[in-house]
């Protein structure tokens, strides 16, 4: 078996087996979520409605690894795009 072409053994010698895991599902995962977020997209937009409403909203967006450089990458378009304050917060 491999994981993005690498042989699943040389993986685990590397200690490399479960990040080349998580990699090898992202695609996969990001169809599958791109899928729930159309197919609620009305009740999102009815929950984030009254939020977004506030002028004194503040986001704030988490994570660790990916997750934290997907935040610090957005954190200001959607600040700009939504005009309310946007904050990326690293966690360790």
């Amino acid at each position: 078996m491999t994981y993005l072409n690498f042989d699943v053994s040389a993986l685990e010698k590397a200690g490399a087996i479960w990040t080349a895991r998580e990699i090898a599902q992202q695609p996969a995962t990001l169809r599958r979520t791109q899928a729930l977020l159309e197919s609620g997209a009305k009740e999102i937009a009815a929950f984030l409605a009254p939020l977004l409403a506030r002028r004194d909203l503040r986001v704030i967006l988490t994570g660790a690894g990916s997750s934290a450089f997907i935040g610090e990458t957005l954190a200001h378009a959607l600040s700009r795009e939504l005009n309310r304050l946007v904050e990326a917060i690293r966690v360790r």
